[in-house]
């Protein structure tokens, strides 16, 4: 449920890379994620059983909203994230 949060808290980062035509770029956090993710298992697992693969998933989820709200706002300009929302200014 706290991985489905930051899913949520993102809001519309991908959407708005996929309507600039940078859908492509996005695939990079995505392997960044996995790579996260992969990592994660293999350090985690062997001490904490299922609940280090539960942590490693909710890194990875972290992980790749993060990079999706940087390359939104580095691409785009603007963010569709709640912290890219709260923490707009006015111009």
């Amino acid at each position: 449920m706290i991985g489905q949060t930051f899913r949520a808290a993102s809001g519309m980062n991908q959407h708005l890379l996929s309507l600039a035509g940078y859908q492509i770029k996005t695939a990079g956090s995505c392997l960044v994620a996995v790579a996260m993710l992969i990592g994660g298992t293999a350090l985690l697992i062997p001490n904490f059983g299922v609940l280090g693969l539960a942590f490693a998933a909710l890194v990875a989820d972290a992980v790749w909203t993060a990079l999706k709200a940087l390359q939104a706002q580095r691409l785009t300009g603007r963010r569709g994230d709640l912290i890219g929302v709260l923490t707009e200014q006015e111009s």
